[in-house]
């Protein structure tokens, strides 16, 4: 998205948010902290570590004032490539501002509700108060409800889960328990009955232009050629078995290294994944026998960091090869698992 458009949507979140405006920027660093620390004491908003939606709600208020307010520096991982607008947001985060926006609607409430019958519409005040503070109670739905009731269509070691099978209430984004398996997916439904109306909004932003939607592209394993030049390729037109095309849900995601990571891991790459002796078939993936070496398992370990950051659908285990084999023990196994698709995608680059 270009800068204009940026602040386009700056200017639209904080008119269709108003008195309960939060900063994208502020908002963009906690939900990549969610995603980091899922479930954990770090979790920005996790009902695993709160009584109650209101204490979570306050935790998380305390921890986006000192994001915003810049007394707690967040980690550079959590804000790349964030929008930036500081002097908007200083206008649109002001006091005067926020009560402003609250006596607007309490001044289209009169005007509307008495006109059309006070005596029969009063209880329409009622709904004030979740309009003074709509954008967080929306953040509380989501954060709260989504890790506590529901169902899950993949067993992940958070306590994500779907709200609705049709998510008509949050307008697709209820479907937590995919959208935290496949976070860099932009349709958050998965199976054929999730319907995600917003996808439908991002592909009519990408055909205009306004943004511009990554196609799933990886690096192709096992080619030293393809790593020596550091191309991409897309991936192949595999489906999962309710349909859905591998390259919807996997993709290794080469823009989140700044431009020194991406140089080692090409160097990585290029030394370990041409220094394997052996591959072994798995259940869920494949494993590759290396040498016992000192200074190649401190490489092995160092692409398997780095490969975490552009490849979170990929899970990683080093051990060492089982005396019981018949081989001494001079060897390590790395195993590349994952969820569905995930074979495929190993066995297509393999």
């Amino acid at each position: 998205m270009s800068k204009f458009w940026e602040k386009v949507f700056y200017i639209l979140s904080w008119i269709f948010q108003g008195s309960s405006y939060l900063s994208p920027n502020t908002y963009g660093i906690l939900h990549r902290m969610h995603h980091a620390y899922a479930d954990t004491e770090k979790d920005p908003h996790s009902p695993s570590y709160s009584s109650n939606i209101f204490q979570m709600m306050w935790k998380t208020k305390i921890i986006y004032s000192n994001l915003f307010y810049g007394r707690v520096k967040a980690e550079d991982r959590f804000t790349k490539d964030l929008p930036e607008w500081w002097s908007f947001e200083k206008i649109a985060d002001a006091l005067p501002i926020r009560v402003a926006w609250g006596t607007l609607y309490v001044l289209f409430y009169i005007y509307f509700i008495t006109a059309y019958g006070i005596n029969t519409y009063w209880w329409m005040f009622l709904l004030l108060p979740i309009h003074f503070v709509i954008s967080p109670l929306h953040g509380a739905v989501i954060n709260w409800f989504a890790h506590v009731i529901g169902y899950r269509n993949f067993n992940l070691a958070d306590t994500s889960k779907n709200i609705l099978p049709f998510d008509f209430l949050m307008l697709g984004e209820g479907y937590h328990n995919n959208h935290h398996k496949h976070s860099g997916r932009a349709n958050f439904g998965v199976r054929w009955f999730e319907f995600d109306p917003v996808y439908m909004f991002i592909k009519l932003f990408n055909f205009l232009g306004i943004i511009r939607l990554r196609i799933a592209n990886v690096v192709k394993t096992g080619h030293v050629s393809t790593l020596q030049q550091n191309r991409k390729i897309s991936l192949p037109a595999i489906a999962l078995k309710d349909g859905t095309p591998l390259s919807e849900i996997i993709a290794c995601n080469l823009e989140v290294f700044t431009q020194v990571q991406r140089k080692l891991h090409r160097k990585l790459s290029e030394k370990v994944l041409t220094a394997f002796q052996e591959v072994k078939e798995l259940g869920n993936g494949y494993a590759f026998r290396f040498s016992d070496d000192a200074l190649l398992l401190q490489k092995i370990n160092e692409w398997i960091t780095l490969e975490q950051l552009c490849c979170p659908f990929l899970n990683f285990k080093l051990e060492p090869l089982m005396v019981q084999s018949g081989l001494s023990n001079t060897s390590v196994w790395l195993h590349l698992t994952g969820g569905e698709g995930v074979k495929q995608f190993l066995r297509s680059y393999a």
